[in-house]
């Protein structure tokens, strides 16, 4: 059903027979022999009876082999390197503590505020005030760089923690964030489960994000969004010039973010009931190949209910972590301009997850998807303009 397509029996069939002559157990297959049994006759036999193929392979390979003899070897190209001249961006008192977070955050005046939803469901939002800052980051110059200055012209208030589960659910019913995958091959069940009330809510397309925020709009009068780029960066960072909003890439995230730890090794696991693997298991060191920090224990290791974790000093819980989040904003190069937005395809996503390492869940960092795209670890936070 891919893409409408729709396929007869005899055509699935000859899918099958196909995936059967092509994937041997484990891979051990050796073309002349296998076991002391000598192969290509009776791979040929079968392939004539249920297939009906008719091709000589082992010719096709030698006729491919010779034809790629008498080509001429292509010359290797080096990329041309490129110098960068990097600028200093100083922004006048940039960057700032998380005392002088507060004393912004006084001058705002009322700094919670609580919607409901529907009867018992809530959503907790904190007042980010107004600044300047400097956007994205020199290092690496990818698609975060050139470093830049941005004016948050104006407060905002943004979610506490990212949409649950429940709260998506006063809206969109039917919306099911499903599990997470384990690393084996027998199952009982379909993995462990994403769709708890209280997890945040996922495998949720920026089209739905945003039709979220509009039904949310109307039945509370108030302007819900997604924040852009810059709001998203702005809130993240509070104040800090640096890879988190905490510290830097060497910094202990264990009680500030759910990020890649050493409970994502439990990913490996065995069994018809699967189980985590025991660490001198044999087939340990292939089912851990997800890159963490080994080195630390954040205390979980899938999306878990938000606030569990330290905030940062506007208030705001699980920026970088748990899950990845969608922003408003085009996925178009820097430095970011609101004139050109409306001009890409793809929008970003910001901030990190349980399964990303904190070298791609740094303040600066960027990622996109189309926005029918459902990703299995990227949700959402709201915004509420003034």
């Amino acid at each position: 059903g891919h893409h409408g397509v729709e396929l007869t029996d005899k055509e699935w069939q000859a899918l099958y027979n196909w995936i059967d002559f092509n994937a041997p157990y484990h891979g051990k297959f050796k073309a002349n022999e296998f076991k002391g049994v000598e192969q290509i006759s009776r791979r040929t036999e079968l392939t004539e009876k249920y297939a009906r193929s008719g091709v000589d392979w082992q010719a096709e390979i030698r006729s491919y082999a010779k034809y790629l003899e008498g080509q001429e070897k292509p010359a290797p190209v080096k990329p041309e390197k490129k110098e960068y001249k990097d600028k200093d961006v100083k922004v006048k008192g940039w960057p700032f503590d998380k005392a002088a977070a507060q004393t912004m955050l006084a001058k705002e005046g009322e700094t919670k505020m609580s919607i409901e939803l529907a009867p018992g469901v809530k959503m907790n939002f904190v007042r980010v005030p107004a600044g300047s800052f400097v956007m994205g980051s020199n290092r690496g110059h990818s698609d975060y760089s050139p470093a830049h200055k941005q004016v948050v012209k104006k407060g905002f208030w943004m979610g506490e923690i990212e949409v649950s589960n429940e709260q998506f659910r006063t809206i969109f019913p039917e919306h099911d964030s499903r599990f997470i995958r384990q690393l084996w091959k027998d199952h009982v069940h379909q993995g462990y489960p994403a769709n708890n009330p209280e997890q945040p809510a996922i495998r949720v397309s920026w089209e739905e994000a945003m039709a979220f925020c509009k039904k949310l709009s109307e039945k509370t009068g108030k302007t819900v969004t997604l924040p852009t780029e810059v709001q998203w960066e702005w809130a993240c960072r509070a104040g800090s010039d640096g890879e988190f909003w905490y510290g830097s890439l060497n910094t202990d995230f264990g009680k500030f973010e759910n990020l890649a730890d050493k409970h994502l090794n439990q990913m490996a696991v065995k069994g018809v009931n699967p189980m985590p693997m025991r660490e001198n298991d044999p087939w340990y060191k292939y089912y851990t190949y997800q890159p963490k920090e080994n080195g630390v224990d954040d205390g979980n290791m899938l999306m878990v209910k938000g606030g569990g974790y330290q905030a940062n000093p506007w208030g705001l819980y699980d920026m970088q972590g748990n899950v990845a989040e969608w922003t408003s904003s085009d996925y178009l190069p820097y430095p970011y301009n609101e004139k050109t937005q409306g001009t890409g395809t793809e929008k970003v996503v910001r901030g990190g997850s349980w399964n990303d390492h904190p070298k791609a869940s740094t303040t600066y960092y960027r990622r996109s998807y189309l926005p029918w795209q459902k990703v299995y670890n990227v949700g959402f936070r709201v915004i509420i303009e003034d």
